[in-house]
């Protein structure tokens, strides 16, 4: 435990603006400690590059992709000569405006972000429930966007100093490991925390979808699901915070409303685990590689692919399998 007074000033706290996630910039890299490989992360003043890795996540940010430069560039060629020139610039035509004065520009493959629990990180848990079997280089992307787990010296993340305190408590916070020097602005943890963590958050959803697609749900069952979501719930210990965008002229409660104020990624993970469990969103099994993941629209067809094997193509291979035997019963 350290001074209780390094979390009013540190940059772990992101922004208390309600419905809003609003966290620092991070840099990351992994380093050994001992016989054990950690994740060294500290705040930063400007965004981490996209990784070559990012492409293979749904809430990483990628770099604009060249055809969309080259579609925005010829519509800015074509308003210079007067067509369509009253109707707003498109989105691909800003990013190749911005492109071409240097402006280095990314994108977020996000989907819109819905109802509480899941107003931001759109994609969040569909990423981290994938690093558990994923190598290193993975989580540390994923923290260089996100930021850390905030792991304290009690191996959980160190928010759980905060559920159940008092309001009159004069025992100190816990703290991420070594930010006594640096008010919160830098520290480690162990990739193995990670990993189980991603193991346990997999474990909850494939549990959650199995439940939900059963006819028979033993007492047992639920209770272990809804006991180890609670368990999560409390180590992110998120604050609810109220707000009033007052109008006498609206129906009751006359704009008077209720959200979360995010303080880090553990925190985000854990509402979408409630989500999950809730029946916020609907949970879908990969055909291909057997994860969960949370549906973003109407799907066609029985068969269901994650984002990142989406973006491998995969469907594409199954469907040419799917022709190539159709083509071999019309043959026989």
């Amino acid at each position: 435990m350290t001074d209780r007074g390094w979390a009013p000033d540190s940059d772990l706290l992101g922004s208390p603006l309600p419905g809003v996630i609003w966290l620092a910039n991070w840099r990351a890299t992994i380093e050994q400690r001992g016989s054990a490989e950690v994740l060294v992360w500290s705040v930063s003043n400007s965004p981490a590059p996209a990784a070559a890795i990012a492409t293979q996540f749904v809430s990483l940010p990628r770099p604009v992709s060249s055809a969309i430069i080259k579609r925005g560039t010829e519509r800015l060629r074509q308003r210079e000569k007067g067509r369509n020139s009253e109707e707003p610039l498109s989105v691909e035509e800003w990013l190749a405006a911005f492109g071409a004065i240097g402006v280095k520009i990314q994108t977020f493959r996000q989907i819109p972000p819905g109802e509480p629990p899941f107003f931001g990180g759109a994609g969040v848990l569909d990423d981290f429930i994938g690093l558990t079997d994923r190598p290193h280089e993975a989580i540390r992307a994923f923290a260089s966007h996100w930021g850390p787990l905030g792991i304290c010296r009690h191996l959980v993340p160190w928010t759980h100093s905060l559920a159940r305190r008092s309001p009159i408590s004069v025992e100190p916070l816990c703290s991420p490991l070594d930010v006594a020097g640096s008010q919160g602005r830098k520290g480690w943890e162990p990739l193995d925390k990670w990993r189980d963590y991603s193991r346990d958050a997999q474990a909850i959803t494939r549990d959650a979808l199995a439940l939900r697609n059963s006819r028979t749900r033993s007492r047992v069952q639920l209770q272990s699901l809804f006991r180890r979501v609670a368990t999560w719930l409390e180590l992110a210990a998120v604050p609810l915070v109220t707000y009033a965008d007052i109008n006498e002229r609206t129906a009751w409660p006359c704009g008077f409303q209720a959200t979360f104020a995010i303080t880090g990624v553990f925190q985000i993970i854990a509402l979408q685990l409630l989500g999950v469990v809730a029946g916020g969103r609907q949970l879908a099994q990969c055909t291909h590689c057997g994860l969960p993941f949370l549906l973003t629209g109407h799907r066609e067809g029985s068969r269901r692919f994650c984002p990142t094997c989406v973006e491998k193509k995969v469907p594409m291979r199954y469907a040419a399998r799917d022709y190539r035997a159709r083509q071999r019963n019309r043959r026989d």
